[in-house]
């Protein structure tokens, strides 16, 4: 009941004047800039988090595909470094 109240209350205020209309577009203009500002500085946020994702993609290639690379192609050169330097050493 007392919800009720409020909202007969705010009823029976006066309509707003001049002075409020005004007002009220002065604040929806201010708003609107501010909104189009944070627009902004979210567009600017989202570009960094994907250059930052690309940029943790390309450090984890750079780590990992040359270690990858060495299982693969030196056992086989060791073997033969190894096999050549038995020689010397009987």
């Amino acid at each position: 009941m007392s919800d009720q109240k409020n909202l007969n209350s705010q009823d029976t205020k006066s309509p707003a004047g001049p002075v409020d209309v005004i007002e009220a577009q002065h604040l929806m203009q201010e708003n609107l800039q501010q909104t189009r500002e944070i627009l902004k500085a979210v567009k600017d946020i989202q570009n960094n988090i994907k250059l930052q994702q690309l940029w943790g993609l390309l450090r984890f290639l750079i780590i990992i595909v040359p270690i990858i690379l060495g299982f693969i192609y030196l056992p086989p050169l060791i073997k033969e470094i190894v096999a050549s330097y038995q020689s010397f050493f009987r």
